[in-house]
Protein backbone atom coordinates (compact mmCIF):
# COMPACT_ATOMS: atom_id res chain seq x y z
CA UNK A 1 0.00 0.00 0.00
CA UNK A 2 1.10 3.53 -0.75
CA UNK A 3 -0.40 6.78 0.53
CA UNK A 4 0.02 10.02 -1.41
CA UNK A 5 -1.15 13.30 0.07
CA UNK A 6 -1.97 16.68 -1.42
CA UNK A 7 -2.23 19.83 0.69
CA UNK A 8 -4.51 22.76 -0.14
CA UNK A 9 -3.08 25.91 1.44
CA UNK A 10 -6.31 27.92 1.08
CA UNK A 11 -8.35 25.56 3.25
CA UNK A 12 -5.52 23.87 5.17
CA UNK A 13 -6.98 20.58 3.95
CA UNK A 14 -5.27 17.31 3.10
CA UNK A 15 -6.50 15.04 0.34
CA UNK A 16 -5.21 11.48 0.32
CA UNK A 17 -4.86 8.84 -2.34
CA UNK A 18 -4.72 5.25 -1.06
CA UNK A 19 -3.03 2.99 -3.59
CA UNK A 20 -3.03 -0.80 -3.77
CA UNK A 21 0.38 -1.39 -5.35
CA UNK A 22 -0.50 -4.94 -6.43
CA UNK A 23 -3.44 -3.89 -8.61
CA UNK A 24 -2.75 -0.15 -9.26
CA UNK A 25 -6.25 0.65 -7.98
CA UNK A 26 -6.81 3.63 -5.73
CA UNK A 27 -9.28 5.70 -3.73
CA UNK A 28 -9.27 9.44 -3.09
CA UNK A 29 -10.23 10.76 0.35
CA UNK A 30 -11.58 14.30 0.91
CA UNK A 31 -10.71 16.09 -2.35
CA UNK A 32 -11.25 19.85 -2.55
CA UNK A 33 -12.27 22.32 -5.22
CA UNK A 34 -10.65 25.72 -5.21
CA UNK A 35 -13.07 28.37 -3.98
CA UNK A 36 -12.37 32.10 -3.85
CA UNK A 37 -14.49 33.58 -1.05
CA UNK A 38 -14.10 37.10 -2.48
CA UNK A 39 -15.25 36.37 -6.04
CA UNK A 40 -17.32 33.22 -5.52
CA UNK A 41 -15.34 31.57 -8.32
CA UNK A 42 -14.70 27.83 -8.21
CA UNK A 43 -11.81 26.22 -10.07
CA UNK A 44 -10.42 22.70 -10.29
CA UNK A 45 -6.68 23.33 -9.86
CA UNK A 46 -6.28 20.97 -6.86
CA UNK A 47 -8.48 18.26 -8.36
CA UNK A 48 -6.61 18.47 -11.66
CA UNK A 49 -3.32 17.83 -9.81
CA UNK A 50 -4.86 14.64 -8.39
CA UNK A 51 -6.08 13.56 -11.84
CA UNK A 52 -2.63 14.19 -13.30
CA UNK A 53 -0.98 12.13 -10.56
CA UNK A 54 -3.41 9.23 -11.05
CA UNK A 55 -3.00 9.21 -14.82
CA UNK A 56 0.78 9.65 -14.73
CA UNK A 57 1.03 6.80 -12.19
CA UNK A 58 -1.27 4.65 -14.35
CA UNK A 59 -3.73 4.13 -11.51
CA UNK A 60 -7.39 3.20 -11.74
CA UNK A 61 -9.55 5.12 -9.27
CA UNK A 62 -12.40 3.10 -7.79
CA UNK A 63 -13.76 5.49 -5.16
CA UNK A 64 -13.86 9.06 -3.97
CA UNK A 65 -14.54 8.89 -0.23
CA UNK A 66 -15.66 11.88 1.78
CA UNK A 67 -15.38 11.75 5.55
CA UNK A 68 -18.28 14.21 5.90
CA UNK A 69 -20.01 17.11 4.20
CA UNK A 70 -17.55 19.95 4.52
CA UNK A 71 -18.31 23.50 5.59
CA UNK A 72 -14.73 24.77 5.21
CA UNK A 73 -14.31 23.75 1.58
CA UNK A 74 -16.20 22.35 -1.38
CA UNK A 75 -15.69 18.71 -2.25
CA UNK A 76 -14.30 17.81 -5.66
CA UNK A 77 -15.93 14.37 -5.46
CA UNK A 78 -18.33 14.82 -8.35
CA UNK A 79 -15.80 16.47 -10.62
CA UNK A 80 -13.43 13.55 -9.99
CA UNK A 81 -16.22 11.00 -10.38
CA UNK A 82 -16.88 12.12 -13.93
CA UNK A 83 -13.23 12.67 -14.86
CA UNK A 84 -12.04 9.32 -13.47
CA UNK A 85 -15.18 7.19 -13.88
CA UNK A 86 -15.35 6.15 -10.23
CA UNK A 87 -17.94 6.05 -7.44
CA UNK A 88 -18.57 8.47 -4.57
CA UNK A 89 -19.22 7.25 -1.04
CA UNK A 90 -19.93 8.79 2.35
CA UNK A 91 -21.38 7.63 5.68
CA UNK A 92 -25.11 6.90 5.79
CA UNK A 93 -25.70 9.43 8.56
CA UNK A 94 -25.21 12.17 5.95
CA UNK A 95 -29.00 12.09 5.53
CA UNK A 96 -29.30 13.80 8.94
CA UNK A 97 -27.07 16.63 7.76
CA UNK A 98 -29.00 16.99 4.50
CA UNK A 99 -32.32 17.17 6.35
CA UNK A 100 -30.92 20.00 8.48
CA UNK A 101 -29.10 22.11 5.85
CA UNK A 102 -31.20 21.72 2.70
CA UNK A 103 -34.17 23.68 4.14
CA UNK A 104 -31.89 26.40 5.50
CA UNK A 105 -30.41 26.98 2.03
CA UNK A 106 -33.80 26.43 0.33
CA UNK A 107 -32.33 23.80 -1.98
CA UNK A 108 -35.23 21.31 -1.98
CA UNK A 109 -35.28 21.18 -5.78
CA UNK A 110 -31.51 20.73 -6.16
CA UNK A 111 -30.48 18.40 -3.34
CA UNK A 112 -31.99 15.04 -2.47
CA UNK A 113 -32.57 14.44 1.24
CA UNK A 114 -32.21 10.65 0.95
CA UNK A 115 -28.54 10.65 -0.12
CA UNK A 116 -29.30 9.56 -3.69
CA UNK A 117 -26.58 11.94 -4.94
CA UNK A 118 -24.01 9.48 -3.59
CA UNK A 119 -23.27 6.10 -5.16
CA UNK A 120 -23.10 4.46 -1.75
CA UNK A 121 -23.96 5.40 1.83
CA UNK A 122 -21.72 3.38 4.11
CA UNK A 123 -22.86 1.74 7.32
CA UNK A 124 -20.72 1.57 10.45
CA UNK A 125 -18.09 -1.20 10.20
CA UNK A 126 -18.86 -1.79 6.52
CA UNK A 127 -15.87 -2.87 4.43
CA UNK A 128 -15.13 -1.88 0.87
CA UNK A 129 -12.23 -2.93 -1.32
CA UNK A 130 -9.71 -0.92 -3.27
CA UNK A 131 -8.02 -3.57 -5.35
CA UNK A 132 -6.96 -6.07 -2.70
CA UNK A 133 -7.02 -3.55 0.17
CA UNK A 134 -9.87 -3.68 2.64
CA UNK A 135 -11.10 -0.35 3.96
CA UNK A 136 -13.28 -0.37 7.05
CA UNK A 137 -15.76 2.49 7.54
CA UNK A 138 -16.06 3.68 11.14
CA UNK A 139 -18.68 6.12 12.38
CA UNK A 140 -16.86 8.91 14.23
CA UNK A 141 -19.48 11.60 14.93
CA UNK A 142 -18.28 14.78 16.55
CA UNK A 143 -17.36 17.42 14.01
CA UNK A 144 -20.67 16.53 12.36
CA UNK A 145 -23.22 13.87 13.25
CA UNK A 146 -22.31 12.15 9.99
CA UNK A 147 -18.52 11.92 10.19
CA UNK A 148 -16.83 8.67 9.25
CA UNK A 149 -13.22 7.58 9.27
CA UNK A 150 -11.59 5.11 6.91
CA UNK A 151 -9.31 2.45 8.41
CA UNK A 152 -6.89 0.54 6.18
CA UNK A 153 -3.76 -1.42 7.14
CA UNK A 154 -3.06 0.34 10.47
CA UNK A 155 -3.82 3.78 8.98
CA UNK A 156 -6.90 5.81 9.75
CA UNK A 157 -8.15 8.77 7.75
CA UNK A 158 -10.24 10.92 10.04
CA UNK A 159 -11.07 14.08 8.08
CA UNK A 160 -11.94 16.76 10.66
CA UNK A 161 -12.81 14.32 13.43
Amino acid sequence: MKIKHFYDTNTSTYTYIIIDLGTNKCAIIDPVLDYNIYTGKVTTHNADKIIKYIKTSRLSCQWVLDTHIHADHITAAYYLKFKLNCKVGIGSEVKKILKYWVPIFNMHNEVSLNGAQFDQLFKNNEEIKIGDLKIKVLFTPGHTAACVSYYVKNNIFVGDT
